[in-house]
């Protein structure tokens, strides 16, 4: 049998749901260039009314207004699919499980089906920390979300990040 280096609690609900979606949709640098494009286009449209061609700012400004939406739109969506994907196929708006963290691979058990899965380090690309969880990401953009509750102190913390960014080869900002 496998060594177990780390085990976790991991549990999804709406909540959770709501507080990971910025996080699972979008990184922080296309956050930041969207951000960066929106306030370039509010300065062409002000430019624009301050040179008086309005029909010119008008279509800058509802640029703006509709790329803001679409993107609020698209994460709140993430957030409601994912919950109610989960919802139908476990009947339950809650999911319990077990992370066990190995050599090779992580193991999920899911506490409630008793199904049991595997994620192997590789697949792992991106590690994001909010002010809750640890998420680690794959390019498919499945996810698992690792409460900060689960340490013990500050130490394990780290050791926890330490192991997982040398596990996870392909994982990009490693510090």
């Amino acid at each position: 049998m496998e060594k177990e280096f780390y085990k976790f609690e991991w549990i999804f609900n709406r909540d959770i749901c709501d507080e990971l979606k910025y996080h699972v949709t979008g990184s922080k640098g296309s956050r930041l260039y969207l951000i960066a494009l929106m306030t370039l286009l509010m300065i062409f449209g002000l430019r624009s009314f301050w040179l008086q061609q309005f029909g010119i700012g008008i279509i800058y400004f509802m640029i703006v207004i509709v790329s803001t939406s679409l993107y609020f739109f698209m994460v709140r969506g993430w957030a409601k699919t994912t919950f109610k994907r989960n919802l139908e196929i476990t009947g339950r708006e809650e999911i319990v499980a077990t992370l066990m963290f190995m050599g090779n691979q992580i193991e999920i058990e899911n506490l409630i089906s008793e199904n049991k899965s595997q994620l192997k380090y590789e697949h792992i690309v991106r590690l994001v920390e909010t002010k809750n969880h640890y998420i680690l990401l794959t390019k498919a953009l499945l996810f698992i979300n690792i409460n900060k509750y689960n340490f013990i102190n500050f130490q394990q913390e780290q050791e926890f990040l330490t192991f997982i960014r040398n596990k996870c080869v392909n994982l990009k900002g490693k510090k």
